[in-house]
C-alpha cells in the first residue's frame, strides 16, 4: 500500500521547513521554536547564538543558563550546533518522518507557536431590520384610564410602532369615541368592551389600518373580546383580549371566561391563536407553571393552568410586568412564531408586553392620492394666471347666475389654474405626528435605552 498523495506533499514541505529553519530549546521543558515565531531576527540568533546570555523561554518562562542556546531539533543532548540551518533529517530515535498507513489516523496536531496570521473571522451582522409587512408588532397594556393619557399613548405610537394593541383597564364607556384615543388615520379598526354601570375594566383590540380584520366575538358575561385576522399563508389568526378583575376571588367568573374561550378555540380550531390580557394571577411562577402564592385559591390558579394544557397554548411571559408578579401574560398555540418577547415602559403602574411575530396578514390596497408641491410654484405665473381668471369670470357675471353657478365657475378656475401649474405627484398615505419630529424621536429611544439599563439594576 502506499502513502496518500497528500500525505507526501506534507512530509516532504515539513522536511523543506525544518531544513530552512533556525530554531531555539528550552532545557527545561525541552520544546522547539523557531526564530521567527518567537520574533528572533537572524543577526541576533548570529550574535547571542555562542554566548552564555540568560534567556527566558517563550512556553514555561524558565530561565535558561545554556552557553550554547542555539541548537538543532535534530541534535543530541545539548550539543553545539554550528551556525549553519538543520542538517538532514534522519531516522534518528530523536525524530522520525517515516510514516506508516496504519498510522494515518494520527495527526500532527497544531504547533506550539506560530507567526502565520491568523485568518479573519468574519462577522455575521444580525439584521436588525423587521420585513414589517411578513410580520406583526403587538403591544399589551394595561391603560388604566385611556382618556387621561392620549399624548403617552400617542408618543407609544410613534416610538414602538405597532400592528396590534391588546388593551385592558380601558375604562371608556359609549361616550368616548375610538378616534379620540387611537387616530383613525392609523388605527381605522378598535374593537371594544367596555365595562356597563360603573368605572373601570374594559378591553379592547385596535388593529392598524389596512390590515383586513374584524371582531368575532363580545362577551356579554366577562370583559373578554375577540377579532380575527385573515393571514396569507394560514387561515387565519384569532386574537384574544381578557381581563379579570382583582376583586373576582371565586371560582365562577374565571370559569365562565375559560368556557368562552374554550368554545372560540374549538370554533377556530385551525386558527393561530393569541390570548392576552391582565389575569390577576400572581400566585402561578412562569413558565414552570408552579403555584406559590396564597393571594387567590389553589383552585382558581389550578383552573387556568389546566385551560392552557386542555386547549394547547403556551404563556409566553417569563419577565415581571407589575413589581414582582407577572399579571399580563400573552399565550399563544403557535410559540415558534414568535421572534420577540420583552417589557417596554409602560404608562400605568403595569410594564407594556411587546411582541414580535412571523406573521403575513392580508392588507388592503391603499388608496393612492395626489400632493401639491408647493415649494416648487412660479409664485409670478401663477399671480399672472389668477389674475386674468379673475377679470374674465368678472367679465362673465349677471344677473341671471345665481350664487351657486358662481360659486361653481370659480370653483373649476381655480381646480384648473392649480392643476395647470403646480407640480403634483402621487403617493400613498402615510399617517406622521406632525409634533414626531427627529428630535421627540431621538429623546425617546434616549427614554427606552435609561428604562432598561435602569431595570438591569432592579
Amino acid at each position: 500500500m502506499r502513502t496518500h498523495p497528500l500525505l507526501q506533499t506534507y512530509v516532504r514541505s515539513l522536511r523543506l521547513f525544518i531544513l530552512c529553519s533556525d530554531a531555539i530549546v528550552c532545557d527545561n521543558c525541552d520544546i522547539w521554536c523557531h526564530i521567527g515565531c518567537v520574533n528572533i531576527s537572524p543577526s541576533m540568533y548570529e550574535k547571542f547564538g555562542n554566548s552564555s546570555a540568560l534567556w527566558i523561554c517563550p512556553i514555561c518562562d524558565t530561565p535558561n543558563h545554556s552557553r550554547t542556546i542555539f541548537q538543532s531539533y535534530l541534535s543530541s543532548g545539548n550539543s553545539v550546533l554550528n551556525p549553519n540551518s538543520y542538517s538532514v533529517l534522519s531516522d534518528s530515535s530523536a525524530f522520525s518522518l517515516s510514516f506508516n498507513i496504519n498510522d494515518s489516523h494520527e495527526n500532527f496536531g497544531d504547533p506550539v507557536a506560530t507567526s502565520s496570521p491568523k485568518p479573519p473571522v468574519t462577522k455575521q451582522l444580525k439584521n436588525k431590520n423587521i420585513n414589517r409587512q411578513t410580520s406583526l408588532r403587538v403591544l399589551q397594556i394595561n391603560f388604566r384610564s385611556c382618556k387621561n393619557k392620549v399624548p403617552q399613548i400617542e408618543n407609544l405610537l410613534t416610538s414602538s410602532k405597532p400592528d396590534i394593541i391588546i388593551g385592558n383597564e380601558t375604562w371608556l364607556n359609549k361616550d368616548v369615541l375610538s378616534s379620540e384615543i387611537f387616530p383613525n388615520t392609523l388605527f381605522e379598526d378598535v374593537f371594544r368592551n367596555d365595562r356597563v354601570g360603573k368605572e373601570g375594566g374594559g378591553v379592547l383590540i385596535a388593529i392598524k389600518k389596512g390590515i383586513i380584520c374584524q371582531e368575532v366575538y363580545k362577551s356579554k358575561n366577562v370583559e373578554l373580546i375577540a377579532a380575527q385576522i385573515n393571514i396569507t399563508d394560514t387561515k387565519s389568526l384569532v386574537i384574544i383580549s381578557a381581563y379579570r378583575p382583582p376583586n373576582k376571588n371565586d371560582i365562577d367568573y374565571l370559569k365562565q371566561m375559560i368556557i368562552e374561550i374554550n368554545e372560540l378555540k374549538l370554533k377556530f380550531k385551525n386558527s393561530t391563536f393569541w390570548l392576552g390580557g391582565d389575569f390577576n394571577l400572581p400566585d402561578i411562577k412562569w413558565p414552570e407553571q408552579n403555584i406559590s402564592g396564597s393571594m387567590y385559591s389553589k383552585e382558581l390558579n389550578e383552573a387556568f393552568i389546566d385551560m392552557l394544557n386542555n386547549l394547547g397554548i403556551e404563556q409566553m411571559v417569563d419577565f415581571p410586568t407589575r413589581k414582582d408578579n407577572i399579571l399580563d401574560l400573552f399565550c399563544t398555540n403557535q410559540p415558534a412564531l414568535i421572534t420577540k418577547i420583552k417589557s417596554i415602559p409602560g404608562i400605568s403602574d403595569h410594564d407594556i408586553v411587546l411582541v414580535d411575530a412571523i406573521c403575513k396578514p392580508q392588507r388592503s390596497k391603499q388608496s393612492q392620492h395626489k400632493i401639491y408641491l408647493w415649494k416648487k410654484v412660479d409664485i409670478k405665473k401663477i399671480k399672472d394666471v389668477t389674475s386674468h381668471f379673475i377679470s374674465e369670470l368678472i367679465s362673465q357675471t349677471n344677473e341671471n347666475l345665481n350664487i351657486d353657478q358662481l360659486w361653481n365657475k370659480f370653483k373649476e378656475g381655480s381646480n384648473k389654474i392649480i392643476d395647470d401649474n403646480v407640480p403634483s405627484k402621487i403617493t400613498k398615505s402615510k399617517y406622521t405626528n406632525p409634533w414626531a419630529n427627529r428630535d421627540i424621536d431621538h429623546l425617546c429611544k434616549k427614554q427606552r435605552k435609561a428604562y432598561n439599563k435602569a431595570k438591569k439594576n432592579w
